[in-house]
């Protein structure tokens, strides 16, 4: 009897590192179907499990998507001369291997013409060296070539029994591939996507951080990338004003794909109108013909273009009604005044609108559209002089 060393098993335990789809022999798997360990619901990748004595053989049901894509390999696994045997769900041989090449551990390899097409449930049988299946009619595998074709007298018939001279014990693990029946992952992972929010507005030059998260869905492949324009936790781009497009982009093992995005604006440090303009809901009472100062601060000197060309424009409304309309007509300002100013003492801006007496007893709303895409207001009730 060969008996498998103690420090090499506890060795080999060690170096097999359990991988994602890990399953282990529970208890001692049986030798024929009916006793076989069930791995059917599961994703399998690996199997671990040992060898009890010299007659041992362990019998595994897994279910198969077909198409030649499973295989089966003890090579870097064990210690112990191995054999790997598939049955059908019927218990018919479907293709068995002994040696690996020059290796005396074992290989299914996909790909081949008798790796199984069909899907549906199959029986991995792992066996030390010389434990052969038998049907009732006799041995099922012929020892001819590499791989083990069910040519056997006893080919026709399902496996009954194990035969053969005892051989080695200890422990195993199996690598497979295409060992599953799980429907595939499609679900895209999800991408909580918190700042910036869509619509969002931020100062000029403010310090805000972007902050966002991806999942994938439980039990899925597995989340595998989750990039945004900056990492989470970076500055988002506030130095010029304007629109930004912030984009997550996130992506599962299954090659699922995840996008987000928001349309931030950056807009200038604007707190409203200076005296002696009161901004809305007030309501400036201003005599007709007289100009008025617009002045505002946009947290320094941002320079002369700082309003969009065309503007500020003046509409007639309702008066106390509330209204915002889009447009107006452009403002004028005296031939003596030079449009919009800065004055570096006050650090503020500053237009002198012209109004006009024959606007007395009417109202005027003052629209300031800034270069950063935002209106500002004020309402005017104009009176006599």
């Amino acid at each position: 009897m060969i008996r498998f060393p103690l420090a090499l098993a506890a060795a080999a335990l060690l170096l097999f590192a359990p991988m994602a789809g890990a399953a282990a022999e529970t208890g001692d798997a049986g030798d024929l179907p009916p006793g076989a360990q069930d791995l059917t619901s599961e994703r399998v990748t690996q199997i671990a499990g040992s060898f009890a004595d010299t007659s041992d053989v362990d019998l595994y049901r897994l279910c198969l998507p077909g198409g030649g894509s499973f295989s089966a390999s003890t090579v870097g696994g064990t210690l112990v001369d191995t054999q790997l045997f598939l049955f059908d769900s019927s218990g018919l041989g479907v293709y068995g291997n002994d040696d690996d090449g020059s290796l005396r551990q074992s290989t299914l390899p996909a790909g081949d013409p008798l790796t199984p097409q069909a899907a549906g449930e199959y029986y991995l049988a792992v066996a030390p060296y010389n434990r052969d299946p038998n049907s009732d009619a006799g041995p099922i595998f012929a020892p001819l070539g590499p791989l083990l074709a069910p040519t056997g007298v006893g080919a026709g018939q399902p496996v009954r029994g194990w035969s053969g001279r005892l051989s080695g014990m200890g422990p195993y693990r199996v690598v497979l591939s295409g060992a599953s029946c799980i429907a595939p992952d499609t679900t895209p992972p999800t991408i909580d996507l918190r700042r910036p929010l869509d619509g969002a507005e931020y100062p000029l030059d403010a310090e805000v951080t972007a902050d966002y998260g991806c999942a994938d869905e439980p039990g899925g492949s597995g989340l595998v990338s989750c990039v945004g324009t900056v990492p989470n936790g970076a500055g988002l781009d506030t130095s010029s004003v304007g629109e930004r497009t912030f984009q997550v982009d996130a992506a599962d093992a299954a090659a699922n794909a995840a996008v987000a995005r928001s349309v931030y604006r950056v807009v200038y440090d604007f707190e409203g109108f200076l005296w002696p303009v009161r901004n809305p809901p007030a309501i400036n009472r201003w005599y007709a013909g007289l100009p008025v100062p617009i002045r505002f601060e946009l947290g320094g000197d941002q320079g002369r273009d700082v309003i969009e060309e065309g503007w500020p424009q003046v509409a007639q409304i309702e008066c106390g009604s509330g209204a915002e309309p889009s447009s107006g007509e452009p403002a004028r300002h005296p031939r003596w005044f030079r449009g919009l100013a800065f004055r570096k003492r006050t650090a503020r801006y500053v237009f002198l609108w012209r109004t006009r007496r024959e606007w007395a007893g009417s109202c005027r709303q003052f629209l300031l559209r800034l270069d950063d895409g935002t209106v500002k207001r004020a309402d005017f009730e104009f009176v006599r002089h």
